[in-house]
């Protein structure tokens, strides 16, 4: 008998439902899902990329107002974030508690993270200057990517 791998999404997971059971709330298969895509996805996904996920990697069919429910719920929870794109559709990430910021392209609406400590430095200095508490911060940069720029 093989003993199973536990993963650091396993973890997370049980996380998560621990959290969910908290707060009284009812947790399903299909949140358990959304996280894993959202978890194992190397990029920003669409409520439709995630749908189109589940049914190609999990060959789980889940309505798309189901996805946007558990969406909503995963974003109140602060356990995603989303990130309007233009006109685009909201792009979804789990909340890594990170501090990034984001890249945009107006063309292709491609995005592209980034880390710059610097920028942090400097927010938290503008925050401490107005005697602030920075709780969250957000950093988008709109423009044309490499490839876009030709």
């Amino acid at each position: 008998m093989h003993k199973k791998e536990v993963t650091s999404f396993d973890i997370a997971l049980k996380n998560f439902r621990q959290h969910i059971t908290n707060l009284n709330l009812k947790n399903t298969i299909q949140k358990d899902y959304i996280l894993k895509v959202l978890y194992y996805s190397k990029k920003h996904l669409t409520a439709d990329e995630i749908e189109a996920e589940l049914l190609l990697k999990y060959n789980i069919n889940i309505s798309t107002t189901t996805v946007y429910k558990a969406l909503k719920l995963l974003e109140k929870l602060n356990i995603i974030s989303s990130l309007e794109v233009l006109e685009s559709a909201k792009c979804y990430e789990l909340n890594s508690n990170l501090p990034h910021g984001h890249l945009i392209c107006t063309v292709c609406h491609s995005i592209i993270e980034f880390k710059d400590n610097s920028i942090d430095n400097i927010q938290l200095k503008i925050a401490n200057t107005h005697a602030f508490t920075l709780t969250n911060q957000v950093m988008t940069i709109y423009g044309y990517c490499q490839k876009c720029q030709t």
